[in-house]
């Protein structure tokens, strides 16, 4: 059997198809209220907080937080290992599949879970390499 080998740009809609599939499974059941795709982010407003998830790299020095209700997470492919290890934000690796160390905000803590459910996809965490 031959399996299609996925291009980056292929991975990039991956990525985003799945993270706005399991934000319409959290809407369903009132932990997210409303999300907006900015093509490079998606914006999540949850109950008492907002998340952004980046499609990209996260920065080399991570990024600054607006005030204590907004956290950033970073979904990619091919992302530095030290950055991983070093970053304070959460981060999944989709060629890797691997995560940061970093705790996922308490709204993104299914993600995993959902990901092997629905697509086989199973991270762990960078301690672990």
């Amino acid at each position: 059997m031959f399996k299609k080998e996925l291009t980056n740009p292929d991975l990039e809609i991956l990525i985003k198809n799945i993270t706005i599939h399991y934000l319409n499974k959290l809407k369903g059941t009132n932990t997210v209220k409303a999300y907006v795709d900015h093509n490079s982010h998606i914006a999540v407003r949850a109950k008492n907080k907002s998340i952004i998830i980046h499609f990209c790299n996260p920065p080399k020095k991570g990024l600054k937080k607006n005030n204590e209700t907004s956290v950033n997470c970073y979904f990619w492919y091919d992302v530095e290992t030290d950055m991983i290890s070093s970053s304070t934000e959460f981060i999944l690796d989709f060629r890797k599949i691997i995560y940061s160390s970093a705790n996922p905000p308490k709204e993104l803590r299914g993600y995993n879970a959902f990901m092997f459910y629905e697509y086989g996809l199973k991270f762990i965490s960078n301690d672990y390499q």
